[in-house]
């Protein structure tokens, strides 16, 4: 509501008047402005928000599977479910489309923007979720299957491409960095109503890590879950970062996560742009950035049409990882045409994935 400020004119005959003082709105602002604004202070709707379709869209999922879980989901910095917490925290960024253009542009990416990654993760948070709700990793049988649910994440893992004891699901195979990931992921393949995962896995030793999930599950069916608290830890409304501290924090994260050996095999192959993008240029470069990976993927699954998913997905990790990397230190990746792009960039898949990359060339033919 406007707020109705009441002022005095100065002279001998002073009356009252009145303005009216309008408090914008946080999307009313400019940039500048909005860099320095509280992130609890944003006065986000979830249920106004594009993600609310993903949301709904999982509800009938797991509806249709008889699942009686319907996970509550709050806004938080980033995508997580906590352990003990049978809801899904979702990145703020995705509430209104002007937040998600900052997030590509002060940080490269806005994982989950589009409704197909929104619907991977959400699944993949949804298996998190149901854990916790039925309490899954304390039976002895999910230890068999996943592995040890206490076990530490290791503060590096290197992923082995090919291994067949994982679905593929999530980038980077995620279902590899530890054992809940992995029940997770697994839950991901088996809920997606598309994955057609008997015939996609039938030949591989993941195959029973399936079947355990669709037994269990069907012995779920309409049963309440054991943990139904609507706890919503890390929920935006108690941040106090401004949105500038938060992307110079995911911006400082990512340098962190940086690989030197691949940064230099990067820039001996690639020339750099007069303007590096560091702070600001990685901003006014962002549209470029997603230009070029985008064309760059689409030339791929273009050439891979027929190559085995398995090969696919370890060759578009390659190139996305590749890409974003070289265009985040400000190298020319985006000069000529895809299928030039794309062949010298897979000919550097030894250095990101080491030696079981030597070879795969060939499908791209």
């Amino acid at each position: 509501m406007p707020k109705r400020v009441r002022t005095l004119q100065s002279g001998s005959n002073r009356s009252a008047r009145y303005e009216i003082r309008v408090r914008r709105r946080w999307f009313e602002k400019s940039e500048r402005e909005l860099l320095r604004t509280p992130l609890a202070d944003l006065e986000l709707d979830l249920a106004d928000a594009p993600i609310a379709r993903s949301i709904a869209r999982l509800e009938r999922e797991l509806a249709a599977r008889e699942i009686e879980l319907q996970p509550h989901v709050w806004l938080s910095t980033s995508w997580f479910s906590p352990d003990g917490v049978p809801g899904i925290a979702v990145p703020f960024y995705l509430a209104h489309p002007r937040l998600v253009r900052l997030e590509e542009a002060y940080t490269g990416d806005a994982e989950g923007a589009d409704a197909a990654s929104a619907m991977k993760l959400l699944r993949h948070e949804a298996g998190h979720a149901l854990d916790s709700a039925f309490r899954l990793h304390a039976s002895k049988s999910w230890r068999d299957t996943f592995g040890s649910f206490s076990a530490r994440y290791a503060s590096e893992y290197a992923p082995r491409p090919y291994r067949r004891e994982f679905v593929l699901h999530l980038d980077a195979w995620y279902a590899q960095s530890h054992a809940a990931e992995d029940f997770a992921e697994t839950f991901a393949v088996w809920l997606d109503p598309r994955s057609n995962w008997r015939e996609l896995y039938a030949d591989w030793p993941c195959i029973w890590k399936l079947e355990w999930v669709d037994e269990r599950l069907q012995a779920l069916a309409r049963k309440r879950p054991e943990v139904r608290n609507r706890e919503t830890p890390w929920a935006l409304d108690e941040c106090t970062w401004t949105l500038g501290q938060y992307y110079a924090h995911k911006r400082a994260r990512k340098e962190r996560e940086r690989t030197p050996r691949l940064d230099r095999a990067l820039k001996a192959r690639f020339a750099a742009r007069a303007e590096p993008l560091r702070g600001i240029a990685l901003r006014r470069n962002a549209g470029s950035t997603r230009k070029s990976i985008g064309a760059l993927l689409t030339e791929l699954e273009r050439r891979t049409r027929n190559v085995h998913f398995e090969d696919r997905y370890v060759l578009r990790e390659i190139v996305r990882t590749l890409a974003s990397r070289g265009e985040h230190l400000g190298l020319a990746i985006d000069a000529g045409a895809p299928k030039d792009r794309l062949r010298s960039l897979l000919s550097l898949g030894p250095t990101i994935l080491e030696s079981w990359m030597l070879g795969r060339q060939r499908h791209l033919r």
